[in-house]
């Protein structure tokens, strides 16, 4: 293809967009935020069937790396993409109704907490991405294109995605990509990337911080260091569970925290966890005195998801026969993995947190690509030749030409 003309095409897909944007009636950032909420607690359904110990994820992070993967979908694919990941129709009012949820959210209108959100696009040098994706995923997600060389240098390519990640994420999310996870069949990784820290609105005093006995789920007893205040709170209890919400400063982020009544009886507040239940907590801004004691904590979670969407429904995106032909028109494409990874910290200053989600795209074609800067060997001049034995590479006979006698 040329790719002057591919430019071209891009620049006016690009213009296209700006130009009807303000006609799109796409959802607005609250009804944007219900769906993932949706895709939130169905995924925690799922992680914590599969694991009954620690669980800590970014339910935005992976959302916002299949929305831009949605974007190149098409058929049966992005069929099973809105229905697991509780999206809208795939047409140019959902992302345009999913770029102002993006801004909304990265643009949090207080000094007092740090938050970043980055998209990025990385495509193997020698693919062809669609010209009206590569438009859409930069007008809507801000994702640009970045080109590397996943056929001939994969382990260049990976270092070179990971140093992004660890730069947009404060360093608290390395090496996002394992080794292995990119080869010379990938052709195109999306990756998002969030940080997060904010200072409590009511810092804890230090001094109150004692050692304290943790029931594990294991049963084990465990000495940890908890974080006490006594103040009024935004409070709700359920029959099973008490819920406290902690605004951060500057009042647009808080922390729940849902604890069950009675030890031992976490599995049945989660069978009932969903958006509608922590509701209560953000219909008030006061609420009773509350003692709260609160353990110290940090985790750094990796977690390969894509096991867990098969088992949630999203199957198809994985197969052979998937249809990313809104990604490009010229190459079959197939999700091979979804890489995500979390890490927080909280102690009596406030949290802070970081994930970064990754969605492995590789060719579904046996053959390579042929190269674009095609080699012109004319041997119009003086050559040498040689006659090669192929197992030994021993030179058996040599000569060179440099003159035809008539």
């Amino acid at each position: 293809m040329n790719r002057i003309k591919t430019l071209s095409s891009l620049a006016g897909a690009i213009a296209l967009i700006v130009l009807t944007s303000a006609a799109l009636t796409g959802k607005s950032p609250k009804e944007v935020a219900g769906d993932n909420n949706r895709f939130a607690f169905n995924l925690y359904e799922q992680l914590r069937n599969e694991n009954d110990g620690n669980l800590f994820f970014s339910p935005f992070s992976i959302s916002t790396a299949f929305a831009m993967c949605y974007a190149g979908a098409d058929g049966k694919t992005a069929d099973e993409i809105e229905r697991v990941l509780a999206f809208g129709p795939n047409d140019l009012q959902f992302h345009d109704g999913y770029g102002r949820y993006l801004q909304a959210i990265a643009q949090p209108d207080s000094a007092a907490v740090e938050l970043n959100v980055a998209n990025r696009l990385w495509g193997d040098h020698l693919f062809e991405a669609s010209a009206s994706y590569l438009a859409m995923t930069r007008s809507a997600y801000g994702a640009p294109l970045q080109l590397v060389d996943f056929q001939n240098a994969h382990e260049a390519a990976r270092s070179k995605i990971n140093a992004w990640v660890s730069d947009q994420t404060k360093n608290r999310i390395n090496d996002l990509l394992p080794q292995g996870s990119v080869d010379p069949t990938t052709r195109m990784v999306l990756t998002n990337a969030i940080f997060f820290k904010a200072d409590w609105l009511h810092a804890f005093d230090q001094e109150r911080t004692r050692e304290r006995d943790f029931h594990a789920h294991t049963g084990q007893l465990q000495k940890v260091d908890f974080m006490h205040r006594h103040a009024h709170m935004v409070y709700h209890e359920t029959p099973n569970s008490k819920m406290v919400r902690l605004p951060y400063k500057g009042e647009k982020h808080s922390m729940v925290i849902v604890l069950p009544k009675k030890r031992g009886g976490l599995s049945e507040v989660e069978a009932d966890l969903n958006a509608a239940a922590i509701a209560p907590l953000f219909t008030r801004s006061f609420g009773p005195e509350v003692n709260l004691a609160l353990p110290k904590f940090t985790m750094t979670q990796p977690l390969l998801l894509s096991e867990t969407l098969k088992a949630m429904g999203l199957k198809d995106p994985f197969e052979m026969s998937a249809n990313f032909s809104k990604m490009s028109e010229n190459e079959g494409l197939a999700i091979s993995e979804v890489i995500h990874k979390a890490f927080i910290e909280v102690d009596e200053q406030g949290t802070e947190a970081a994930a970064a989600t990754a969605i492995v795209m590789m060719t579904t074609s046996s053959a390579t690509f042929e190269p674009r800067d095609i080699k012109q060997f004319t041997a119009d001049h003086p050559f040498v030749f040689m006659v090669v034995d192929d197992a030994t590479q021993s030179v058996l006979f040599m000569g060179r030409v440099t003159t035809f006698e008539s």
